[in-house]
């Protein structure tokens, strides 16, 4: 399907591109015949700009900027194409004070989200931007939002933030205590990790691509684990730490905090 609309919209180009050079061949006839026979070389360069406006005013409604339709609280809103697109890039980017100039021009931004499903919380969340979070919720964004996860691979938000930080190297992003603070301030902003399938995978699951990647179970680790559960995360042994003692063994180093993860499970 991809393909078929990158060709059509390769065909459109190329017309226009002909459509183009034949024009601007009329208008040089035009102006070369203007000596000879001024009504048909007036005629070739009115035609010539007629077509040369109507190309022109063609190819931006193609190409260009269009309002869409965004899903927000209090229903569809109609919002430029090219607005959304520079503020999920300011979003991405952590450029707090431009998505603030931005959010106060046009407040139902925070409700955009991009290919991907990521919205503002989940992007400044991954870039460990309490302050973009902060604001984020100011302009009525919410965790776990049935607007942003209706169609996402993920229940919940920490969720989505566990399993892409997982994915991540640790060196490369932030450090155990950031992790944990991002968590922390979710729970406290009304994100959850309840299940609303009970088969799925639960949060807890979802760390340890994070606890496993730098072979390393640190104090936080553990801190996290047991705040996730205080939560109401279930240590759902088979799903989460069956995976610590069969495959993530291989993966940590047996200090005594490998026991105490395992205990926790012992301990519910």
């Amino acid at each position: 399907m991809t393909i078929f609309i990158v060709g059509i919209i390769g065909i459109i180009f190329l017309l226009l591109t002909v459509a183009v050079i034949v024009n601007i061949v009329l208008l040089v006839i035009g102006v070369i015949k203007l000596r000879k026979d001024k009504i048909a070389s007036i005629a070739f360069i009115i035609f010539a700009i007629l077509n040369m406006l109507a190309i022109l005013f063609g190819g931006y409604f193609l190409i260009g900027p269009k309002k869409v339709s965004v899903d927000t609280p209090d229903g569809l809103v109609k919002l430029w194409s090219n607005v959304i697109e520079d503020y999920l890039v300011n979003v991405g980017n952590d450029d707090l004070e431009e998505v603030e100039d931005m959010l106060k021009e046009e407040p139902k931004l925070v409700y955009c989200y991009d290919d991907e499903g990521e919205d503002i919380l989940q992007k400044a969340a991954l870039n460990g931007n309490i302050k973009m979070l902060k604001l984020a919720l100011e302009y009525g964004a919410e965790f776990d939002s049935k607007i942003i996860f209706k169609e996402s691979k993920y229940e919940s938000s920490i969720q989505a933030f566990l399993d892409e930080i997982g994915k991540r190297p640790k060196a490369y992003d932030f450090a155990d205590e950031k992790v944990y603070e991002i968590v922390e301030f979710m729970l406290e902003n009304g994100a959850t990790v309840e299940l609303i399938d009970e088969d799925a995978p639960n949060v807890l699951f979802y760390l340890t691509g994070w606890i496993c990647q730098d072979k390393i179970i640190s104090d936080e680790d553990i801190e996290l684990v047991k705040l996730l559960h205080l939560n109401g995360a279930s240590y759902s042994y088979e799903l989460y730490f069956e995976y610590v003692e069969t495959t993530a063994k291989e993966m940590v180093d047996k200090d005594d905090n490998y026991e105490k993860l395992l205990d926790l499970v012992d301990g519910e």
